[in-house]
């Protein structure tokens, strides 16, 4: 499963696997370089350590859209 970020300041959309979520303390945008709030990306690790998540849509106030993807 993978967790696509759109930045809402230039549209770009990124996608990583989650587990690879696990192993980072920092991501930004692609294209504009805008990072993503630290305490984003510690919550999204906590949730998915504690829920099964199938294809769950998120939104959140910190300008990023996030989808949970199954990998097929």
């Amino acid at each position: 499963m993978t967790i696509e970020f759109t930045c809402l300041s230039c549209t770009r959309t990124f996608a990583i696997p989650i587990s690879d979520l696990f192993k980072t303390d920092y991501l930004s945008c692609i294209c504009c370089g805008k990072p993503v709030p630290i305490d984003l990306i510690n919550s999204l690790q906590h949730v998915c350590r504690s829920f099964s998540l199938d294809a769950e849509n998120l939104k959140n106030e910190s300008l990023w859209h996030i989808r949970f993807i199954e990998k097929s």
